[in-house]
């Protein structure tokens, strides 16, 4: 397991390609994990636009996330894992309306981004 872990340092793929694997004995699809990759990607994105703009990760990230989870569902992040019945589980491997979300915002913020210039 050490030994995975020093291989992963030298080459990250090694570790996607680990979590693939496991994504699927878990019984998960194809599409699904396709899903969850686009969704880590997008939020990868966002958190570095808000690094970038000088937010702090933790209660600022949190309330932000706070902000569009009510903004499609009407509900607090903490709420809407509730109404799932989700404890440990990660909220945004388990939406694709998450996803989409952050697909919407991205194209909106490109597009504001390209009309301005």
């Amino acid at each position: 397991m050490a030994s995975e872990r020093l291989d992963e340092m030298q080459d990250p793929e090694l570790g996607i390609d680990r979590a693939l694997e496991q994504y699927l004995q878990l019984g998960y699809s194809e599409s699904w994990i396709n899903q969850r990759l686009k969704s880590i990607e997008i939020r990868k994105e966002l958190t570095d636009e808000w690094k970038k703009r000088g937010l702090k990760e933790g209660v600022q990230f949190a309330t932000l996330t706070d902000i569009i989870t009510k903004s499609w569902s009407d509900k607090s992040t903490k709420e809407y894992k509730v109404l799932k019945g989700l404890k440990k589980e990660n909220l945004r491997s388990c939406l694709k309306l998450y996803c989409n979300f952050f697909y919407r915002f991205r194209f909106e913020e490109k597009s504001a981004h390209h009309s301005s210039c």
